[in-house]
């Protein structure tokens, strides 16, 4: 009897459990929360960045004097070569870390270039062009000085275009003002490679005052198009080492 009993009340208790999930609301899914910014949102960021800087300093090339062109030439180069490390490498790669460095270098040094050529102008793209650099440095968290050895590292590309640009013309005094300046471009980089002590700024200075005599000589050589963003090169670089060693001349 007592099972009888006790079946009949699992019986109704069970019938009861059935009603009540019928006549239930169901509950609506709760949404995930919304997930962090990616590192494929972060590179588009990157990228977004230099390429808007890129064509910023495009428009700035259409309104600034012919001898200001060569850092704006600087500026654009390095920006377009951390965009090629980005594409190529990605984001957090070495390389792409070593050319985000470089541009930032490039641009803290040239302060004195920037105030140089403001004008009413092209202050609104100075002002942006500075915005972006703030904001990479503080994206990619560099401190002020991420790198060192700017004597060896300029002049061991000036040294790469003087070669590029004497095989592009065979222009037999090229080569020849090359080999006299070669021995003072070797002493500049050996000591620029222990840092940028004062012996490499002795040494580096020797190599401006030397490439700066030389303007009117290159600049008389530029046959062609590709000649020329030579000769702007290594005009953009003497200049700016000119900058960073803090030289008036």
């Amino acid at each position: 009897m007592k099972l009888i009993w006790l079946a009949l009340i699992l019986t109704i208790f069970s019938a009861d459990l059935k009603a009540q999930s019928r006549n239930r609301t169901p509950t609506p899914p709760v949404a995930p929360p919304a997930p962090p910014p990616s590192y494929a949102m972060e590179g588009e960021r990157a990228v977004e960045q230099l390429n808007d800087m890129i064509k910023t300093l495009g428009d700035m090339e259409v309104v600034v004097e012919r001898n200001d062109l060569p850092r704006l030439f600087l500026f654009k180069k390095r920006a377009q070569e951390t965009l090629d490390s980005i594409n190529k490498s990605g984001l957090s790669h070495m390389a792409t870390i070593r050319t985000y460095q470089t541009l930032i270098v490039v641009f803290r040094f040239s302060s004195a270039y920037l105030q140089r050529i403001r004008t009413k102008k092209i202050d609104p793209q100075i002002l942006h062009i500075t915005e972006i650099v703030n904001d990479i440095v503080k994206q990619r968290g560099f401190d002020d000085s991420p790198y060192t050895k700017l004597t060896e590292s300029t002049f061991t590309q000036v040294r790469q275009l003087f070669v590029e640009l004497t095989d592009a013309t065979g222009d037999a005094t090229l080569r020849s003002t090359y080999n006299d300046l070669l021995p003072a471009l070797a002493d500049a980089v050996v000591k620029g490679s222990q840092g940028d002590r004062p012996e490499a700024f002795a040494a580096g200075i020797v190599v401006y005052q030397r490439i700066k005599s030389l303007y009117p000589f290159l600049n008389s050589i530029t046959r062609s198009e590709s000649t020329f963003n030579v000769v702007l090169n290594i005009q953009a670089l003497t200049e700016f080492y000119g900058e960073y060693a803090q030289r008036k001349d």
